[in-house]
């Protein structure tokens, strides 16, 4: 009884540690353009993420500034691979986002311009929380593309889960 009690305790545990070890992404994340890789695109001159985390639910709030001028774009995910749709700048987005490990990952496709694109983003958060790495895949009519963009959390941001 005891030994059954004992092993209970410890899946319970295990499960409470594994289900623990999924960062929070909330905070307001400035880019770090130096430390980032575009490829062939340009660089924005600015670019601020308000993010809002609350698993299943992420809510990305992003104000960009580049040679088009200033916009924002809006998404709404759940991490739990349901699909989720969003527009951005007139173009329906349909992505299905959900957790490998520490990592998330979305998978998305659009069609801008006519042509049709899929962008596969894999989201990761620095030991520290300080820093937030996304690695973007983008693959179209013309190839594929490789991009990474660092964030750095602001101060602050940094000091509320």
């Amino acid at each position: 009884m005891c030994m059954r009690v004992l092993c209970l305790a410890l899946v319970a545990v295990s499960l409470a540690a594994a289900s623990g070890n999924k960062p929070n992404f909330s905070g307001v994340w400035r880019l770090d353009a130096s430390k980032s890789e575009f490829g062939k695109a340009p660089p924005p001159q600015a670019l601020t993420s308000h993010i809002e985390h609350h698993d299943p639910e992420l809510k990305v709030h992003t104000e960009i500034t580049g040679p088009q001028g200033a916009y924002s774009t809006d998404y709404k995910w759940v991490t739990d691979g349901r699909e989720n749709v969003n527009t951005v700048r007139g173009n329906e987005i349909r992505a299905t986002v959900v957790w490998n490990g520490q990592t998330l990952i979305s998978n998305a496709k659009t069609t801008v311009n006519g042509a049709a694109l899929t962008i596969v983003d894999v989201w990761s958060l620095s030991g520290d929380g300080h820093t937030l790495t996304v690695s973007r895949t983008v693959q179209g009519p013309q190839g594929s593309a490789e991009q990474k963009y660092v964030y750095e959390k602001n101060e602050e941001s940094a000091r509320t889960p």
